[in-house]
């Protein structure tokens, strides 16, 4: 069954429901159940899709220990997959420096509870990744994820240098942003970074925040929050310089009240449009050219 995000509510509240039948009856335990017991096969009472677990099913589950043979598989192309979630805390890490995740999947919840490395040196799919805010990890590196649905990390760096898409990106702590193969993303929530670099990123589905970015570079970025849902649209009021030429449509609302120049004629804001003084005069004299010429014609 192909990973659920965990934003997915509708959809991971049928198919937990589904499982836990299919457990009550069978005594089979089938995923998304997976997601809440950790890689040594004990229960997460505090997992995110607890909630979505029959009660029934819930309280004969928390007795059960999952047996190593039904934690992980194997694909064709020899990727070892882990089918439950993973917890990085205290009790697991066993006094290392670094913690390695060997793992090429992830289908579970994975959450980062110490302020420790991490490095996953094969890591190619993540359904969900959590790392709390008030735990700061202090290096990330994820070296061949390449997709993921939801991922929040605390860290002081992050590396992700072949990430091409997301569901939900939120990153805390980090001063400096830098995806070079983000191609597209629903939510890109940028923490407290300064500086924010997207060579290729083509479209934002929904929100791009940064309220603390100064320095804001996506020169291929083409649109954000066509669908034009929620409250926000692209919020960048602390950016004194915003490299986007390539962008054509912002849904919602832009907020650019910091970038003196940033201001593009093919540019069209469904909404709010906060601008630098002198951003707008750029714009009004643009306007009035045009208007010039339109009147030679």
């Amino acid at each position: 069954m192909k990973p659920i995000s965990l934003s997915d509510g509708e959809l991971l509240e049928t198919a937990m429901a589904e499982a836990s039948r299919r457990f009550l009856e069978t005594g089979e335990i089938i995923y998304p159940l997976h997601h809440c017991f950790d890689q040594c096969g004990a229960w997460l009472g505090a997992s995110a899709v607890f909630p979505y677990v029959l009660p029934a099913a819930r309280k004969r589950l928390t007795k059960i220990t999952i047996p190593e043979s039904q934690r992980s598989i194997t694909n064709e192309e020899g990727e070892s997959i882990l089918l439950t979630s993973f917890l990085l805390d205290e009790d697991h890490i066993m006094g290392e420096k670094v913690a390695v995740i060997p793992w090429h999947e992830i289908r579970g919840m994975c959450t980062i509870k110490l302020e420790s490395d991490l490095y996953c040196p094969h890591l190619r799919r993540l359904s969900n990744c959590y790392n709390p805010t008030d735990i700061r990890a202090l290096t990330i590196r994820l070296p061949e994820l390449f997709v993921v649905n939801d991922i929040i990390l605390s860290a002081e760096h992050i590396f992700l240098p072949k990430l091409t898409c997301a569901q939900n990106i939120d990153v805390f702590h980090v001063s400096h942003v830098f995806l070079p193969h983000l191609q597209s993303v629903k939510n890109l929530h940028l923490g407290s970074a300064f500086a924010a670099h997207f060579p290729v990123l083509l479209e934002v589905h929904q929100s791009l925040v940064g309220y603390h970015v100064r320095e804001f570079s996506a020169p291929r970025l083409e649109r954000v929050n066509l669908s034009k849902t929620g409250e926000d649209g692209l919020l960048l009021p602390a950016a004194w310089s915003i490299d986007s030429p390539n962008l054509q449509c912002v849904g919602v609302k832009l907020d650019a009240r910091s970038a003196e120049t940033f201001f593009s004629p093919a540019l069209t804001v469904d909404g709010e449009w906060n601008m630098h003084p002198n951003a707008k005069r750029i714009r009004i004299r643009w306007t009035m050219r045009k208007h010039d010429q339109d009147l030679e014609l």
